[in-house]
């Protein structure tokens, strides 16, 4: 119970973005599940600081804790899974794109024969490896690449995870401006800011309010002014300071 709390506790911090207590409670998953020595919790707490220095933009300590996962986690399981994923971003933010792309692959095969198991790991699927692997493309700067499989990610993730499709629409709204698709962008945008809002998601409102900063205030596309109000009256009711 210690190391689930302590696991859950780092993701809730991790969505605020709060890395100081993220990082914190996801090594105290890790101390109690060794105390356990129980591997699928020692492969949850590897990956969970996997794709906390993913997060934070450090890609050779993504990469040396997801590998660590994967030795952990048993590697039929869908924590594998995951740990392969967030080592394939790790490996492309280091510059390694080859390998990357078969990490990403090495991902779906394990999900594709994973057996089901309700407890462990139930949001990973093919539509959360496309996303992360969309999100990796936004970051090496193929736009285009990202957006279309942020699409595909989206109309076949799993109905239950509001928020992580808020995360996705975030990005994607993020790839859609880079690749100077404006309309399509506060459109992503747009629906990313109702959910964070609803949510309270750090990570979704952090990436919309990227995409604020993308936009030119000049521009009179289709939905530019609704998006801009929009974030502009929520931006004013929680951060005062900034008006």
């Amino acid at each position: 119970m210690q190391a689930m709390f302590a696991e859950t506790a780092a993701w809730q911090y991790q969505d605020q973005r709060d890395f100081i207590n993220a990082d914190h409670w996801a090594a105290m998953a890790l101390r109690w599940s060794h105390q356990l020595a129980d591997d699928y919790c020692i492969g949850l707490s590897l990956v969970r600081m996997s794709q906390l220095a993913c997060d934070q933009g450090e890609a050779t300590e993504a990469e040396e804790l997801a590998s660590g996962a994967r030795r952990s986690a048993p590697h039929d399981s869908l924590f594998s899974a995951a740990a392969l994923t967030f080592r394939a971003h790790a490996l492309a933010l280091d510059g390694d794109r080859t390998e990357s792309a078969r990490a990403y692959d090495s991902a779906r095969e394990v999900v594709a024969t994973a057996p089901e198991d309700p407890k462990w790991g139930m949001f990973l699927d093919h539509s959360y490896i496309d996303a992360y692997q969309a999100y990796t493309r936004t970051a090496i700067g193929e736009y285009a690449t990202a957006t279309a499989q942020f699409a595909d990610a989206m109309a076949q993730m799993q109905p239950d995870f509001p928020r992580e499709k808020g995360v996705y629409l975030a990005r994607a709204a993020v790839a859609h401006m880079a690749a100077g698709e404006i309309e399509s962008a506060v459109s992503a945008g747009s629906q990313a800011l109702r959910i964070g809002i609803a949510t309270r998601s750090a990570r979704i409102l952090h990436k919309v309010r990227q995409l604020s900063g993308m936009i030119d205030p000049a521009s009179t596309q289709t939905g530019v002014a609704e998006f801009r109000d929009a974030f502009t009256a929520w931006e004013s009711e929680t951060c005062p300071d900034r008006m």
